[in-house]
């Protein structure tokens, strides 16, 4: 169960009494105790939400849910009030079909929503895939939720983008030529070996300096490959790699050498292997 559908199962039930335990200990009408429900809801989950940040879209979404159920609340008892006021005698209906429409409605897309949001941040069950989803016609991995890669976002983050320029500017200064590639053709679930050599601005080859990288899986971070280089002992630095699957991929390597940074970004792509039959 998502994070998301654990807080509405227990805000929803806690507003909604909150709310008729106010409407009936008090002296204000529906729509007050609506206005008066969602800012306590507010209140609350104001400071929660920014405290646990998880993006401005979450944020927007689960605030709307906090005003959307107490303002339902507040058109039932609007009508309740109405009627009243009308002096119309209670049909034995507990809702009018107008507030009992908007209501239903509104109960539909907060499931239905928890559900998209659940099956987005866990994915579905083997179960329920065996059950609802037709077979698989190969031996492909189906992944069932976003686990997508982002080598880097801080565009949307000002301070780290500035700071990333910054980093930048320090590197080109530097005038380090890096040249990295495969030693040969990389084959999926085949080891292969990646290289990377550098020479300094005055020409001559870096042999102290210590590399890390992770190549990355866009669609799928679960394969996600970190790894090590160790000097060749001529100027160059090598990685046995072995990689789960063929495909596109994105590749971060980091290289320091004393207080010297620098890091390198780019793409490659690895090949299936061959099948040999007898």
């Amino acid at each position: 169960m998502s994070d998301f559908v654990k807080l509405m199962a227990i805000a929803l039930p806690l507003q909604f009494a909150l709310f008729f335990l106010i409407y009936h200990f008090s002296k204000l009408q529906g729509k007050q105790v609506a206005l008066l429900v969602i800012t306590i809801s507010l209140a609350i989950y104001i400071p929660f939400g920014i405290l646990s940040w998880k993006g401005l879209d979450q944020f927007v979404y689960r605030a709307a849910f906090f005003i959307t159920f107490p303002y339902l609340f507040g058109i039932v008892t609007s009508h309740w009030e109405g009627s009243a006021e009308r002096g119309e005698v209670h049909s034995g209906k507990f809702f009018h079909w107008a507030p009992m429409t908007m209501f239903v409605f509104f109960v539909c897309i907060a499931i239905v929503d928890s559900i998209i949001i659940s099956l987005a941040d866990k994915g579905m069950s083997a179960k329920f895939a065996k059950r609802f989803l037709p077979e698989p016609q190969s031996n492909a991995q189906v992944v069932s939720y976003f686990p997508g890669a982002v080598s880097h976002d801080f565009q949307e983050k000002e301070e780290l983008y500035n700071a990333y320029l910054k980093r930048r500017e320090k590197q080109q200064a530097m005038g380090w030529k890096v040249r990295k590639g495969w030693v040969s053709e990389p084959l999926a679930n085949r080891p292969s070996r990646f290289k990377v050599a550098i020479e300094g601005a005055d020409g001559q080859p870096i042999s102290d300096a210590d590399i890390t990288g992770i190549f990355l899986r866009p669609g799928n971070n679960a394969l996600d490959t970190h790894f090590e280089m160790a000097p060749d002992g001529q100027g160059s630095y090598l990685a046995e790699l072995t990689m789960p699957a063929a495909g596109r991929w994105s590749v971060v390597i980091n290289i320091v050498r004393g207080e010297d940074r620098y890091e390198l970004r780019a793409s490659t792509s690895v090949n299936e292997a061959a099948v040999v039959t007898p």
